[in-house]
Order: structure tokens, then sequence, then C-alpha cells
């Protein structure tokens, strides 16, 4: 009886662990996104989530590829895309530096939290700020057509016509669906 209850326990506890992780999702992201290594601040990204950051230092800076972006958006359409990262000046929102990833294929199907890409940030260079006020990093997601979306609705660099990425996944017309329908109805 005591062996039974000890099995049963142990099965209980093995049922519970496999419940317990079975729910969660692991958080992937988009890595190899630029950022910027300080003398004096150190290393800095755009907020994963948020895609910018204000940085409140003038400093000379090196850039990295060592940085990840997530959302829990969608692209509208499944296809390549690239990272650009644009570093302003804080107070004039002068251009300092602006640097794209390598491109690679997005998923419209699912969000970006739920894709593990790599964007190959590649080689790194410096650039020295003459900023007093400091300097604001923004990345946006471009795709082949140069069309920038950005994680939420606001960007710190306002950098034009940027669109935020859709909450829901987009329909997609795939063109030989078209041409059947089309056969099927003018038959």
């Amino acid at each position: 009886m005591m062996k039974l209850n000890i099995l049963n326990t142990g099965r209980l506890l093995l049922l519970f662990i496999v419940l317990a992780f079975s729910g969660q999702q692991a958080k992937a992201n988009i890595s190899g996104v630029y950022g910027i290594n300080g003398i004096s601040s150190g290393n800095k990204c755009a907020d994963s989530s948020s895609w910018y950051l204000w940085v409140f230092i003038s400093d000379r800076f090196t850039l990295m590829s060592s940085c990840s972006l997530t959302s829990n958006n969608y692209v509208p359409k499944t296809g390549s895309y690239r990272v650009e990262t644009i570093i302003r000046d804080l107070a004039t929102t002068k251009l300092i530096e602006d640097k794209s990833t390598s491109t690679f294929t997005v998923d419209a199907t699912k969000t970006l939290a739920q894709q593990s890409i790599n964007a190959y940030g590649g080689d790194t260079e410096s650039f020295t700020g003459s900023a007093v006020d400091g300097f604001i990093i923004c990345d946006y997601l471009v795709d082949d057509a140069g069309h920038k979306y950005t994680a939420s609705g606001g960007s710190g660099c306002n950098d034009g016509n940027v669109t935020p990425l859709p909450p829901t996944p987009q329909c997609q017309t795939h063109p030989a669906l078209l041409t059947t329908a089309m056969i099927s109805v003018s038959i």
C-alpha cells in the first residue's frame, strides 16, 4: 500500500510539472539588431518591445549587433524584411546614423514573438555624436518595398510614413487560389 501511494504521488508530481510547463510558450525575437556601445554610457539597445530608446548623454559610440526586438503583432504579409536602426540627435532630430541588417524571412501567420529570427547585423563602425542632450535610437521593420513598420503606433524618431504592425494576421490572397476561383465562376 505504501509503495502504491509513493507511485501515485510521483505520477501526480510528474503530471503537475508537465501541465505547468505545457502552457508556457517560449518568447522568441529578432536577434542581431544594431545598438550602440558608448564609452560612458555602455551598451544601449532600443527597447525590445517599443523599439526605441532615448539616451540622455553625449558620447562616442561604436555600433554593435547584439540587440533584440520582439512584438506580439504580425507582419502584413509573409516575405523578406530587414531591421533599420536610426540614431538621431535628441534635441535637433538630426540624423547621426542609419544602418540596416541583412534581410530575413518573416511568416505572416505567426506573431514576431512566435518566431526566432537572426537578422545578422554584421560589421560595426564608430561614429561621434555631437549632441549635447543625447540620442534617440529607433528600430523599424522594413519590407522589400521600403515600407517601415513599428511595434506600436508611436515612434521616438518621427521618420516619415511609419505604420504600426497589425495586431491580427492579415488576409492574404494567393494568386493560384484567385485564378481557380475565377475559372470556377466563369464556367
